[in-house]
């Protein structure tokens, strides 16, 4: 991902707000992504780690998932189902 935006100057107004604004959207839904993604891998790791508890391999307490899920959506609104 670019660090920074990037602007070029031409002699037409109107296209280089529309370049600056296309910019700045594309940039933003960059960011976002990368975000969720982040996000997304630390729940996992998290929930990883409270179904180990320390051991190699996981039985799957989907009670926990469930539960987790269903506090989450009623914080949070959607986007925090089970799968």
């Amino acid at each position: 991902m670019k660090s920074e935006l990037v602007y070029f100057k031409t002699e037409d107004l109107l296209a280089d707000a529309r370049q600056i604004i296309e910019a700045t959207k594309e940039y933003a839904f960059r960011s976002v992504n990368i975000a969720m993604l982040k996000r997304n891998w630390y729940l996992g790791k998290r929930i990883s780690e409270e179904i180990l508890k320390g051991e190699n391999r996981a039985e799957y307490s989907s009670e926990t998932i469930i539960t987790l899920s269903k506090q989450l959506t009623d914080i949070y609104g959607r986007g925090f189902g089970k799968k």
